[in-house]
């Protein structure tokens, strides 16, 4: 009997469980991973040599290294990743999705 009572919990009934509120920096989390999740989707649409451009550019490979790499010039290679950039930005902010998670 002495164990019986040792397991006895002293609990609240689950109507009267208030709802936690959602954890600020959870919610944040989400929200980046999402917005990652939409660049990531119209990244992966792009044309391979502009996938590649910008990949080398955000690992900071200098432009005359891309241009090298990619047997083209450093002016070439500048005005590729600028058009590149710009048709990953106008994908991501006409999908319906960016105005909900902006």
């Amino acid at each position: 009997t002495h164990l019986r009572d040792r397991r006895k919990i002293d609990a609240t009934p689950l109507e009267e469980v208030e709802p936690a509120e959602p954890d600020a920096d959870l919610l944040g989390q989400l929200e980046r991973s999402e917005r990652n999740a939409l660049y990531f989707r119209h990244f992966d649409d792009l044309g391979e040599k502009c996938r590649q451009i910008l990949a080398w550019f955000f690992e900071k490979v200098p432009l005359a290294e891309i241009a090298r790499r990619l047997g083209s010039s450093e002016n070439y290679i500048k005005k590729r990743k600028f058009e590149c950039k710009e048709k990953l930005i106008r994908a991501v902010r006409e999908d319906p999705r960016f105005e909900e998670l902006s």
